[in-house]
């Protein structure tokens, strides 16, 4: 079923005419619906209980000790940064408004808000935008449709809808996430100048954040471009070190750049609904 659906997936993700996410999900959940039967499971459909949830001060410590400061970096790099900048090379000739503040303030406005209501951890996901946009989504109205269908659903039957998607195929949701892999990765590679030291990074960084984790990738992969462009200034031919040079004073600037762009948040209502819809 998998490479089914990643034939499929590949053979219609251009296509105007045919849905392909849509129609992928709709084919999982049929078949998840068969598989629910075939069990003899029986699904009741229904509105959430919606309450306050009362935390305890233990609910506290091990939220915060082992949630927050472990997600930290992850949140940040994925959330606030990446989708920022995945935003400007998608649609560079946009003035989305997209920026790390702006970004930042809302991932932990909707969750401190929800926390309250038991809702799970949410963010503006890079991968998420990568998705959307390998599979057709170009404007905010596409994230208006999405965000209204799944508030809708999980309001009115989120507790059948949450035992559905237990039986859904594993295989069409991996195939799914590999084609906004491959999107995610094909725009970072498209922002490379193609030097060898931009590459020898991106393998470490891609190698150390698949087999031991997205923080532990980033700092390993930080360091070692930091390390290759410092050797290199000092050791190679003119043009080498002259270009090592220069990627060390446009690594000053971006992180300057963005340093400088996470400030308090002094942003209009209208800023808020544009960024927030375009980053989703």
């Amino acid at each position: 079923m998998g490479m089914f659906t990643l034939s499929f997936a590949l053979v219609f993700v251009r296509s105007r005419n045919v849905p392909t996410a849509l129609v992928l999900f709709l084919f999982g959940i049929i078949v998840a619906a068969a598989r629910v039967a075939h069990a003899g499971e029986k699904i009741v459909f229904a509105a959430p209980d919606v309450h306050v949830v009362h935390f305890t001060q233990n609910d506290f410590k091990v939220g915060i000790l082992e949630g927050a400061i472990p997600q930290v970096p992850t949140t940040l790099l994925n959330s606030c940064i990446a989708v920022c900048q995945l935003a400007e090379d998608l649609y560079p000739q946009r003035q989305t408004g997209v920026n790390v503040r702006s970004v930042s303030t809302s991932v932990g406005l909707i969750n401190i808000i929800f926390c309250w209501f038991g809702g799970m951890p949410m963010c503006h996901g890079s991968g998420g935008l990568a998705g959307q946009h390998r599979f057709g989504a170009r404007t905010n109205l596409s994230i208006i449709i999405l965000g209204t269908c799944k508030f809708l659903l999980g309001l009115l039957f989120s507790a059948g809808l949450l035992e559905l998607l237990k039986f859904f195929p594993q295989a069409i949701l991996s195939a799914l996430l590999a084609l906004s892999s491959f999107e995610l990765g094909a725009a970072s590679r498209s922002g490379m100048s193609g030097s060898p030291d931009e590459i020898r990074a991106y393998l470490v960084t891609c190698c150390f954040t698949a087999f031991m984790g997205t923080s532990e990738g980033f700092v390993i992969g930080l360091v070692a471009y930091y390390l290759v462009a410092f050797f290199s200034m000092f050791v190679g031919s003119d043009e080498a070190i002259e270009e090592a040079r220069s990627n060390m004073r446009t690594m000053k600037s971006d992180l300057v750049k963005y340093l400088t762009s996470i400030q308090p948040p002094t942003f209009s209502s209208r800023q808020w609904k544009r960024s927030s819809l375009s980053s989703s």
